[in-house]
C-alpha cells in the first residue's frame, strides 16, 4: 500500500474544498441524500501521454460516489427510483472502447459529464488511478469533484 499518502474521509475532503452540503449541492439536510458508490472498479484501458502508453492497455482503477436526491417512494422498491450503478458502469466500459484516451483528467471528465446527464444526479466525486504507471506505488492519478 502506498504510504505517502493517506485517503481523505468525506468530512477532510468537505474541509479541504470548504464545502458543505448545501454548497456541494446536496440537500440542506446533510443527512437527507444517497449516495450511490462505485469502489475499486478495474478496466484496462488505452490510456497515457507517453509513447510507451500507446498502443496497449493498462490497468485503471475507479473510484464514484454519486449523489442524488433522495428516494421519494423508496416503499416501492423500484429499481427507475434509482440511478443504476451497472448501467455506469457500462457507460465507462463504452468510454474506454471509444479508443484511447491521452490524460486521466479528461477520462475523470468524460466520466463526471455521462453522469451528470441523469437528472437524478446532483454531484459526482470520480478518482481515477493508473496502477501500475510508476514503480513502488499503489497508483498516480486524479480526483474531481463535479456538480448540475
Amino acid at each position: 500500500m502506498n504510504k505517502l499518502f493517506k485517503t481523505m474521509t468525506d468530512a477532510e475532503y468537505d474541509a479541504v474544498y470548504e464545502l458543505s452540503p448545501q454548497q456541494d449541492n446536496q440537500p440542506q439536510d446533510a443527512s437527507a441524500y444517497t449516495k450511490i458508490m462505485i469502489n475499486d472498479l478495474v478496466r484496462q484501458a488505452y490510456i497515457g501521454v507517453y509513447d510507451f502508453e500507446h498502443g496497449k492497455t493498462q490497468p485503471i482503477k475507479i473510484n464514484m460516489e454519486i449523489a442524488i436526491d433522495p428516494i421519494a417512494d423508496w416503499e416501492a422498491d423500484q429499481h427507475e427510483n434509482t440511478v443504476c450503478y451497472a448501467a455506469i458502469v457500462e457507460k465507462i466500459d463504452n468510454l474506454i472502447a471509444e479508443g484511447h484516451i491521452q490524460l486521466v483528467e479528461t477520462f475523470a471528465e468524460k466520466i463526471a459529464a455521462l453522469c451528470l446527464q441523469n437528472s437524478k444526479v446532483q454531484s459526482v466525486k470520480i478518482k481515477l488511478e493508473k496502477t501500475e504507471i510508476v514503480e513502488n506505488c499503489g497508483g498516480v492519478g486524479v480526483e474531481i469533484f463535479r456538480t448540475r
